[in-house]
């Protein structure tokens, strides 16, 4: 069962005093300014786009807000962690013992009551889904709200003594890739309300899309990972269309909003000690690489490659940085085009 769902905004709030500051929340909301409006720029650039779609896809831009951290009285609910009475009153019809199973079915209950309780209700948009001690961020496309609690906020990928290429080439990634769910394969099916199937794409634009999306497809179908059998088993470029298409829209867009946040705030675009043989553009992109070091057993491994709509952490790399102009440049790579290219 979810800590959202049983003691999880108790922790959250002692987590977040220990671990989260007004300052780590000024950072956060300043790499969404730089993203959101680095994606707008985008957007109005981008010549397959009708005026039409390119308006409201700015719209939705605009509209989209961000919840950084916690829930408190300004950034959503369902308590305000900033309040110790509050999270009392949240709590107040608990009654925990020394059962464990007991303590679990009561909590269950609890949490069954409050969703039906909701059964008609209008839907809470500013309602978190995540504790802040949650290693995750979302989009919740319907609300017009993407998320990033306090926990993924943290060292050694995310600090205000930390230099601009890395708050950018990681926090400033995961924030463009969460905007870009908005517009991708499935996302862009949301209107400005958030409501899905009121099409708000011409023809031409939706032709312009599928094309390349499908160029996405056969990219990643291409990679593969050693299976069971020892044969190569190929990634499913449909199942993670979506993904793939938020990962290198996050990508581009965290390089050029980091690129005119190094221009207005130069002092924080330091060096760091060791590293003088790459430049700031090469350790941006190395930044956003070591997020996704990880080992897995093979087991692991193929059964995600049939069931997850991520591809494996090394194509996360692979892949996107091929899509990736500004890449391929920093990186004297002969060919300077992107592989695949939507936003």
């Amino acid at each position: 069962m979810s800590d959202i769902k049983t003691l999880g905004w108790i922790l959250s709030r002692f987590y977040a005093a220990q671990h989260f500051s007004a300052a780590d929340r000024a950072l956060g909301q300043q790499l969404v300014r730089y993203i959101k409006s680095q994606y707008a720029r985008t957007i109005r650039a981008l010549p397959w786009l009708d005026d039409p779609v390119r308006a409201v896809a700015t719209r939705k831009i605009e509209k989209l807000q961000a919840l950084i951290g916690y829930p408190d009285s300004t950034f959503g609910r369902p308590v305000d962690l900033n309040d110790a009475e509050a999270v009392l009153r949240y709590y107040a019809d608990v009654n925990i013992t020394d059962g464990y199973f007991g303590n679990v079915a009561h909590l269950t209950k609890r949490a069954v009551a409050r969703d039906w309780s909701r059964l008609g209700t209008p839907y809470d948009e500013g309602e978190w889904l995540m504790t802040a001690q949650t290693v995750n961020a979302y989009n919740d496309i319907g609300s017009g709200v993407v998320v990033f609690p306090a926990a993924i906020l943290q060292p050694p990928y995310f600090g205000a003594d930390l230099p601009s290429y890395v708050n950018f080439g990681v926090t400033g990634w995961t924030i463009g890739h969460e905007v870009s769910h908005s517009f991708d394969s499935s996302g862009r099916r949301y209107d400005l309300d958030g409501a899905y199937g009121n099409d708000w794409w011409t023809a031409r634009t939706d032709a312009e899309f599928q094309l390349r999306a499908q160029c996405f497809v056969e990219q990643y179908e291409r990679y593969a990972v050693q299976g069971l059998d020892g044969k190569p088993l190929h990634l499913n470029g449909k199942l993670t269309l979506g993904e793939n298409i938020a990962d290198a829209g996050g990508v581009d867009t965290a390089f050029l909003a980091w690129q005119q946040h190094r221009v207005d705030h130069p002092e924080q675009d330091k060096d760091l000690p060791g590293l003088a043989r790459w430049t700031h553009e090469q350790l941006y992109f190395m930044a956003f690489a070591s997020l996704w070091c990880s080992k897995s057993e093979r087991k692991l491994l193929v059964s995600q490659v049939y069931d997850d709509t991520h591809s494996r952490p090394q194509f996360r790399v692979k892949g996107t940085l091929e899509n990736s102009r500004y890449f391929r440049e920093h990186f004297g790579c002969p060919v300077k085009e992107p592989t695949c290219k939507i936003w």
